[in-house]
């Protein structure tokens, strides 16, 4: 597994043009180095350029909103969505629609975390565990964090830990989806995601 780091794009994502932002610089990195992997998770729990990313791209592209989402209503018959800022709640709740897994969403629970405050594990950590308790008293039965900061500060077990109902980490569930689709050849499907024209993008993929 590589890490590859995006040049371009905003800091953070806490808006849906940052998000729309961020996607713009995934195609010419992905695109150039396609070669040289079996599949690619998106960074960012949003899965900016999702769908863009497996029109132009051979291998599987994995969304860690998606894959975790699509977990937890595997595991539960409700879940809670835990988002970094309250004006990112509705963003969240947009995804659940997309994804048509909003029936069975409780609520939106936002860490109303500066995007600084993202950083400091301490507080990164009694965020989350305050609001996934809420979360579960409401009634959820399983949590997504709808933010890879808690998995990227390796603070997730530790937290999850305290809770009373299962918090899953979308940065393994990614990893592990990606290497089982890059196993056993699964890729998706042409006529959803019809190949891209790089003729047409040239400028896109400088």
């Amino acid at each position: 597994m590589t890490v590859e780091w995006v040049d371009s794009g905003p800091a953070g994502v806490a808006a849906s043009i940052e998000e729309t932002w961020s996607a713009s610089g995934l195609f010419s990195v992905a695109a150039e180095r396609e070669s040289s992997y079996d599949a690619l998770v998106i960074g960012c729990f949003g899965d900016p350029g999702l769908r863009g990313l497996r029109e132009l791209l051979s291998v599987p592209v994995v969304g860690p909103a998606e894959a975790t989402v699509h977990t937890a209503v595997q595991l539960a018959d409700s879940y809670g969505w835990i988002t970094p800022l309250d004006r990112t709640v509705a963003m969240a709740r947009s995804r659940a629609h997309e994804l048509r897994l909003s029936e069975a969403l409780i609520g939106v629970y936002s860490l109303n975390l500066d995007p600084a405050e993202l950083g400091r594990e301490t507080a990164l950590s009694q965020a989350f565990g305050a609001v996934g308790k809420k979360a579960a008293a409401d009634g959820a039965n399983t949590l997504v964090p709808g933010c890879m900061s808690l998995a990227f500060a390796q603070r997730h077990e530790e937290v999850a830990s305290e809770l009373p109902v299962p918090l899953l980490d979308p940065l393994a569930l990614s990893l592990e989806q990606a290497a089982t689709w890059a196993r056993t050849g699964t890729i998706h499907s042409r006529r959803t995601y019809p190949e891209a024209d790089r003729d047409r993008l040239e400028t896109l993929l400088e």
